[in-house]
């Protein structure tokens, strides 16, 4: 059945190519006779040629898909028809009934093969719409470009001896414009065959010219392959069109050969060519003049341009010669010093003779030959040639055998020329192979067989590339590229130490990519249970995007951890060479061949043929940093025993792998520290990291190979910014620069990380010396089978005590008095804060990832552990610079500081846990009342209403009564507050008077006393009493009144009085003129006088 489509393509391709080439030789062969080839003629046969061609173009197409689709479906026959076969070699024993396959690695290569051609059917399908939309879309591009004009004026063949060229002013590059920078078709060439008679036959060739080389291919006698004559420089080649032609469009060529200055010197070769309709013979006669014309124009004979113009090109090897026994092709085909034997060649060099034999014969299996966009029989081997040739400014016959003879130099690209990293450079001659390379002792065969694929595919099509990179192949694997969930393409990925390039061909469209390292951020295999079997990988780069990658015919594992390696690896500070990348991933393998060799060994045939054995092999290989052999188990009872020994210790737990967290906190661009220490001066310009150095004891035991250490500088702040520096608080030691270090000592990649840090000497006043080490365990949480869960322990441990002095460490004081058990208790509080402050930038950097184990953000956020390529070697761990304590000095002036916060602190505290015991109580009765019922919400609320409706009247009536009341109290009381009043105020004088005239009333008035007398008089006694005793009281309060005045009289005035007395007096006694005639003076001091005299006849 996959036949029959391509058969019947087959048959009309060939119905079609008959068509065409019987109407080719009618019309080309036609007898040149003017009154035929008239323009209208001419015009006819030309739009007839064209719809042979357009339907002969859409069956090569057609043909070329069916041929593509076979070569799967023919894959998938044959591994069906071997799997039915296989199943022979699956034996079931009759007592156990136990499964034994005597070929194991013969099912596993066969499911790879069976999976690898299932995607690739996939594929296909999923492509079929787009591959007919690209197959109509090549066909109408083609058939663009060879429609033939309806202008009747461009079939007069008489215009072509008129034909004028034009140069440009100045030349470069840029003038040449898309159609003037070459040209290339199928011509007719005259030539002879046999000796005696010689017969004229007219025989097809590809002729091109690119780059001011004209040169032609043509297929070998057994029609399997491409070969190849001589190239000549276009100064060397005279273009003559040949009207008087027994056929129609022909034009001759006249070579001179290169060794010789005129043509009277030497011999010359004529070339007859014909085309196949008059455009072609326009088009390539204007080329070939404009070409000789701009050659001709460049005045400097160095210019590389002007040198390919001169020059003669001999095929370069013998294997691709032309070995026609035409007459024009011999003479066409030379060779020399230059020439060489192919075979010879990569046999003497790169590759075995067994080796090169396979790829002969097109066997060479085991070397993983890539597909190329064009098959020949020699496609193989030219696909190795390529890395051994000089140039390809123009086309050659190895380039012709795998990528046919398109012109790719204007279409391929390894950078992107929108954004100006294309380097464009004119052509330059070479005199070596660009691709070659001297190859290391320490490179494998195996991958140099490829490294010579990845130079031929991916740099032999362009030419722009002048220098090859110069970095080695350090793994291939084929796989299928999904760059979405709705397409997959097939591909081989080449990856060196800083690039991935990745090559597509599929169907005959081919596409190649280069991946910078540094652009991915992660590389992971799925872990999910439902793909555990699967082959998927997923990447994601810096931006954003995601891919995935399925691996075939090689481990899954390896491939994501030798990838992740290299990512790793080039954002290093001094990266890791080829040699090292190769040994790291040489022992990867061995390690991933035993634990398969292993579970293998372990497993029954039963369950080998039951289940997907890879289940059971380690998630990950990690070759980065590690410095011990010790198991993950005894590394959990290390930390158990460490954290027994430690003062105190804090620890957390994290939803990320050790891995994940070791790079946030200890990453190089990771901002957890110094800025998360109690010490450190938030905000300091001081606060930096360097760089982990490796540092290796001269005494190395087998536990632990070396160590990584780095320094941390920060500015010192010893209350943790928690108090401002005032100027009355301002001490010299809080601006001083402190640098701390931090010393990896276990490292077990993924599973067990254990940093040091300190020492720290704290000197408190009255005090000793006080020694604070800290060390941080990242401990991976496993299974009892030693199974990764995917989450870490983070434990943080303090270890105090005081010492005699600074200069003895070892020592340590066993009693110790009030003070120094209080600083303990301040030691413990300061190291909560600092823990807090870590376990809180660590979670604010895990947040940004989702809790999600992606080394992608923890790479871009965090960075790596940039390891400086210097090694220290140290005789133990107190020597060099590294482990040299740290001095913090708290005078009482600090202490005071201390105290603040402290004060501060508790306050604080108190207020802030009222406020949650009272929004807490608030809460609960907001709860309360939100679980009764809405009904009874609202029957209260009515309620309430009326209630304070009558209250409110209540209210208003005792306000009334009880103003009533005072209003009425007031006035009774005589208070006259709220009324007119009216105030009188007596004098002294006045007192007097009223007194003494009531009281002479009393006593002189006859009326009163005869009114006295009279016997009514009694009705009016009690009145008259109480009047009296009124009177009385009045009196009593008036004389005190005079008291109290005449007291205060008595006081500053009568000082004052008697003070203007002298003056007076002294005024009339000693100055008598003025007191003579100042009779105002006079006056003031007779009041004076008077006043002090009545003063003084007051009683006191």
């Amino acid at each position: 059945m996959p036949l029959l489509p391509i058969l019947i393509r087959e048959k009309l391709l060939n119905i079609i190519r008959e068509s065409t080439i019987h109407l080719c030789q009618i019309f080309l062969a036609t007898a040149n006779d003017i009154n035929i080839l008239t323009p209208q003629n001419l015009q006819n046969e030309t739009f007839k040629l064209f719809d042979i061609k357009h339907k002969y173009t859409e069956a090569s197409l057609d043909l070329t898909e069916a041929i593509s689709l076979m070569k799967v479906n023919l894959d998938k026959f044959l591994v069906e028809t071997i799997d039915i076969v296989r199943k022979n070699n699956v034996i079931t024993t009759k007592n156990t009934k136990d499964l034994i396959d005597i070929t194991p690695e013969l099912t596993e290569t066969l499911k790879d093969w069976s999976d690898w051609i299932e995607s690739n059917l996939q594929t296909l399908q999923g492509l079929s719409s787009k591959l007919s939309e690209a197959k109509y879309a090549i066909l109408k591009l083609s058939l663009a470009r060879s429609k033939p004009s309806h202008l009747l004026q461009d079939y007069d063949l008489r215009n072509i001896r008129n034909l004028k060229f034009s140069l440009p002013n100045s030349i470069s590059d840029r003038n040449l414009s898309a159609d003037k920078k070459g040209i290339s078709g199928w011509l007719y060439m005259r030539t002879t065959v046999g000796h005696d008679p010689k017969r004229v036959v007219w025989v097809r060739r590809w002729c091109f010219l690119q780059n001011s080389i004209f040169g032609l291919f043509s297929l070998s006698p057994s029609k399997t392959y491409v070969e190849e004559t001589d190239k000549f420089g276009i100064l060397w080649i005279t273009v003559e069109y040949l009207p008087n032609e027994s056929r129609n469009f022909c034009f001759r060529l006249k070579i001179q050969s290169p060794k010789c200055e005129t043509e009277e010197e030497g011999t010359h070769v004529d070339i007859i060519l014909q085309a196949e309709n008059i455009g072609d013979l326009k088009a390539w006669i204007n080329m070939l003049n404009f070409h000789k014309r701009y050659a001709l124009s460049i005045k400097d004979e160095n210019d590389p341009r002007y040198q390919l113009a001169t020059r003669k090109i001999e095929p370069q090897f013998f294997e691709f010669a032309s070995s026609s026994s035409t007459s024009t092709d011999k003479l066409l085909t030379s060779f020399s010093g230059k020439t060489l034997t192919l075979v010879e060649e990569l046999k003497r060099k790169y590759i075995s003779e067994d080796d090169i034999y396979s790829i002969i014969d097109n066997e060479a299996y085991h070397l993983k030959v890539i597909s190329t966009p064009v098959a020949t029989q020699l496609t193989h081997l030219a696909l190795f040639s390529t890395f051994l040739s000089v140039s390809n400014y123009f086309p050659c016959a190895t380039q012709a055998n795998t990528w046919g003879t398109a012109n790719w130099n204007d279409l391929s690209y390894l950078f992107n020329p929108l954004e100006g990293n294309a380097i464009l450079e004119s052509p330059k001659v070479l005199s070596a192979s660009r691709f070659s390379v001297s190859y290391p002792d320490y490179y494998p065969y195996s991958l140099k067989v490829d490294d010579i694929q990845f130079r031929s595919i991916f740099f032999s099509v362009n030419h722009h590339f002048l220098q090859i990179p110069k970095e080695l192949v350090l793994l291939r694997y084929s796989s299928v590229w999904c760059p979405n969930n709705k397409q997959k393409f097939s591909s081989v990925a080449f990856v060196t130490l800083n690039h991935i390039y990745v090559y597509l061909n599929i169907s005959g469209f081919s596409y190649l990519k280069r991946i910078d390292l540094l652009d991915i951020d992660s590389i992971e295999y799925d872990r999910s249970p439902k793909n555990a079997s699967s082959r998927m990988l997923h990447m994601q780069r810096g931006d954003g995007i995601k891919f995935n990658m399925s691996v075939f015919f090689t481990d899954r594992r390896a491939v994501a951890s030798k990838l992740q390696f290299l990512i790793e690896n080039k954002a290093m500070h001094v990266p890791k060479g080829e040699k090292e990348v190769l040994e790291i991933f040489h022992g990867l393998d061995e390690e991933i061949e035993k634990e398969k060799k292993f579970i293998k060994d372990n497993l029954s045939q039963t369950e080998l043929h039951s289940k997907d054995h890879n289940q059971l092999l380690k998630c990950t290989y990690d070759r980065h940093f590690e410095n011990t052999k010790e198991t993950p188990l005894e590394l959990m009872s290390r930390k158990v025993r460490l954290e027994k020994e430690a003062r105190f210790y804090f620890q957390d737990s994290f939803k990320v792998g050790s891995k994940i967290l070791f790079h946030v906190l200890f990453g190089d661009k990771s901002q957890v520290f110094p800025s998360s220490l109690f010490l450190c001066k938030k905000g300091s310009n001081l606060n930096t990291n360097s760089y982990w150095e490796r540092i290796r004891y001269a005494k190395q035991d087998d536990s632990c190979q070396f160590e990584l250490a780095r320094k941390l500088q920060f500015g010192l702040n010893r209350t943790s910014n928690f108090i401002k520096d005032q100027i009355w608080l301002k001490d010299d030691n809080d601006n001083c620069k402190i640098i701390l270090e931090q010393r990896a000592v276990k490292i077990k990649q993924n599973y067990y990380y254990e940093v040091d840090e300190g020492p720290i000497i704290v000197k408190f006043p009255l005090c000793h010396p006080l020694l604070i080490c800290v060390k941080f365990i990242i401990a991976e949480r496993i299974t009892s089978q030693g199974e990764s869960l995917k989450k870490c322990d983070l434990a943080i441990l303090y270890k105090f005590k005081y010492i005699e002095s600074s200069g003895k460490m070892d020592t340590k004081v066993e009693k110790l008095w009030l003070l120094e058990n209080i600083h303990l208790n301040w030691i413990l509080r300061y190291c909560k804060v600092e823990h807090l402050a870590i376990s809180k930038k660590a979670r604010e950097y895990l947040k940004k990832f989702n809790d999600r184990e992606k080394m992608s953000n923890v790479i871009k956020l965090c960075g790596f552990l940039g390891v400086l390529p210097k090694e220290i070697v140290e005789n133990d761990k107190k020597a060099g610079d590294f482990m040299q304590p740290v001095y913090i000095n708290y005078d009482y002036l600090s202490l005071l500081k201390i105290f603040i916060k402290l004060i501060v602190f508790y306050l604080s505290s108190v207020v802030i846990r009222t406020a949650k015991i009272l929004l807490a109580l608030l809460m609960i009765v907001w709860k309360c009342f939100t679980k009764v019922n809405r009904s009874l919400y609202y029957g209260l609320l009515v309620a309430s209403l009326i209630n304070l409706f009558f209250v409110g009247k209540s209210i208003r009536s005792y306000f009334s009564v009880k103003s009533a009341e005072a209003l009425f109290q007031n006035y009774a009381n005589a208070d006259q507050s709220g009324l007119q009043i009216m105030h009188r105020s007596l004098t002294l004088p006045d007192l007097d008077l009223l007194t003494k005239n009531m009281l002479d009333n009393d006593q002189v008035n006859p009326v009163l006393k005869r009114f006295d007398g009279e016997k009514n008089a009694y009705q009016y006694k009690e009145t008259r009493q109480e009047i009296a005793i009124k009177r009385n009281q009045v009196l009593m309060e008036l004389k005190i009144l005079q008291n109290t005045e005449n007291e205060l009289v008595q006081g500053s005035y009568r000082k004052f009085l008697i003070t203007e007395r002298d003056k007076c007096l002294t005024t009339q006694n000693e100055i008598s003129d003025l007191w003579v005639n100042d009779t105002k003076l006079q006056d003031y001091c007779m009041e004076c006088f008077s006043e002090y005299d009545r003063l003084s006849a007051i009683p006191t």
